[in-house]
């Protein structure tokens, strides 16, 4: 909800920009985004999505992580997909029917 997060991104957002002396338009500059939208990430009244909340590791120097603009028991996208389990040793993949021989040497 607009405004009323509680994630701790805003915040930690807010304390970097003041330690470091950043603006708003600076930041908004360094980040390749409007001076508008990085207001209201400090404040709260919107969160970044995935590629900004990056761009902000990177930019912050890991001190903000893409977490940290998640809602407390929000799920994160790549939590809630089941894990990759490789086929077997045989290389092939389970219930797969073998491809017809067709008679040809495609080389």
């Amino acid at each position: 909800m607009a405004g009323t997060t509680t994630a701790p991104g805003p915040a930690k957002f807010a304390a970097f920009l003041k330690a470091n002396g950043i603006t708003y338009t600076e930041a908004a500059k360094q980040l390749r985004t409007s001076r508008v939208t990085v207001g209201h990430w400090a404040v709260g009244y919107k969160r970044p999505g995935d590629v900004n909340r990056a761009r902000i590791k990177v930019w912050s120097r890991g001190e903000i992580v893409p977490d940290d603009w998640r809602e407390p028991g929000e799920v994160s996208e790549a939590s809630a997909v089941a894990p990759f389990t490789p086929p077997a040793e045989s290389g092939a993949l389970p219930n797969a029917e073998a491809a017809p021989d067709t008679g040809t040497d495609d080389g």
